[in-house]
């Protein structure tokens, strides 16, 4: 008896250190910190993967890697408005057995439509050869990116599924491990074959995404998280596209907004100024990858707060992650104005020098993208996508066409400061309808 009480005198701190801790983890503290940390790691490696493709190849080569990251982004938003945010909204009304059953249509039923979409890619960059319009390597991108999407695809699925079930912790892991992978894929491959890297990056992210994402959704199936079932597919994918009609047209708008600087740059200015201001860009994306990830913490638990009638709840967090975004953001756009020209002369070359002006720009561009990303999740709670698609829409057509103009008047600057007038402009109108949500 007294082995046993000594047993529970030695046992109950521990527990209770383990309750605390858990608690603190499923908070809103514990998430941010977990989300905080986990798209750190994210940034610094592709940070340093930017930097050494920077250095292994041409100022052109460099341009292409971009233009190939933009196709990825583009991609990411179609499922990201058509599946993983659906998702991530739907599957918190269902109850378990339901939730099970409508996110394996997802998992399976998707790739009907992208894998066709990829088959797209491929053939249309052969195509572009043929004519004369792509060289070599331009055709071995677009086919490499092609092929690397579905498998980038299946990654943030499984991602999105484990932020459904209010898993963060675990995403954390996976990304760890995915970090580890793609590392050991990508550093090969400099080593290798330095000069073709800006194409070979894109092999190291999409096997890094097929193991990670593959294993992961295996996982699901054996162990019952996912159940299978044909019946009802063509059901869920009807849910999906209520709004996720409405969000695609955003992502679409919303890409050719904030890509059209790049766009534009290539035709009027060539791919060498494209390099040059997205050399500046990369300085920030260590914030920048939060800015565009952190919604897929959040959302599912606004969705169940929302469900459970706490909208207050929604606002009050989405207010204080806001505060913090704006405070990191422009701390670390702050500390690079003041470091600029060592920074970018050491990580990048004297090749790059003419980056350094580009900084202050980008920095006010990711503070004017986390007011109107923040605005932007709060609406896709509350299903309001038609709004935030329509206003995307005429949002663009302005930001293009500022853009044409201001580039003629003020070259690379003016493409970043119809950027900056685009995302300011965005965050104002997704702001006038927030007031109607909390009534």
């Amino acid at each position: 008896m007294n082995s046993l009480s000594s047993l529970s005198t030695i046992c109950k701190p521990v527990i209770i250190k383990y309750a605390v801790m858990r608690e603190l983890l499923n908070g809103m503290a514990g998430k941010i910190g977990i989300g905080a940390l986990d798209q750190a790691m994210l940034s610094i490696t592709n940070f340093i993967m930017g930097i050494v493709i920077i250095r292994c190849v041409s100022i052109s080569d460099y341009g292409l890697y971009v233009f190939g990251i933009s196709s990825v982004l583009l991609a990411n938003g179609m499922q990201n408005a058509l599946i993983n945010t659906q998702m991530s909204i739907i599957a918190p009304q269902k109850n378990s057995i339901q939730k099970k059953l409508f996110c394996y249509h997802l998992a399976v039923g998707q790739y009907a439509m992208w894998l066709p979409l990829s088959g797209i890619g491929i053939l249309t960059s052969w195509a572009l050869l043929r004519s004369g319009v792509f060289t070599a390597h331009e055709m071995t991108m677009g086919v490499v990116v092609s092929i690397a999407i579905p498998a980038i695809f299946l990654r943030e699925f499984y991602r999105s599924l484990l932020f459904v079930y209010l898993q963060p912790f675990k995403v954390l892991l996976l990304d760890i491990l995915y970090i580890v992978i793609v590392f050991f894929i990508f550093l090969l491959f400099a080593y290798t074959f330095p000069l073709a890297i800006d194409i070979l990056t894109f092999v190291a992210i999409g096997s890094a995404s097929l193991i990670i994402g593959g294993a992961g959704l295996l996982r699901l199936f054996m162990s019952g998280a996912l159940t299978t079932g044909g019946a009802g597919a063509s059901g869920s994918f009807a849910e999906c596209w209520i709004n996720g009609r409405w969000a695609l047209l955003g992502v679409a708008v919303t890409w050719a907004q904030r890509q059209s600087y790049v766009y534009m740059l290539l035709f009027m200015k060539g791919a060498e100024n494209t390099a040059e201001v997205n050399a500046a860009r990369l300085m920030l994306m260590p914030v920048g990858f939060l800015l565009m990830s952190y919604g897929r913490i959040f959302m599912p638990q606004w969705a169940h707060d929302r469900c459970s009638g706490r909208s207050e709840d929604i606002f009050r967090s989405a207010g204080k992650i806001l505060k913090y975004l704006i405070s990191a953001v422009s701390l670390y756009a702050a500390i690079l104005l003041f470091s600029k020209n060592q920074l970018i002369a050491r990580l990048f070359g004297r090749r790059y020098s003419g980056s350094c002006e580009y900084v202050l720009l980008w920095g006010l561009i990711f503070i004017a993208q986390a007011i109107r990303t923040n605005f932007s999740l709060v609406l896709q709670v509350f299903e309001k996508f038609r709004y935030i698609s329509i206003t995307n829409f005429f949002v663009m057509i302005a930001t293009v066409s500022s853009c044409a103009v201001l580039i003629r008047l003020y070259n690379n600057t003016g493409s970043l400061l119809a950027m900056l007038f685009g995302e300011s402009l965005l965050a104002l109108l997704l702001w006038l309808p927030m007031g109607g949500l909390r009534r």
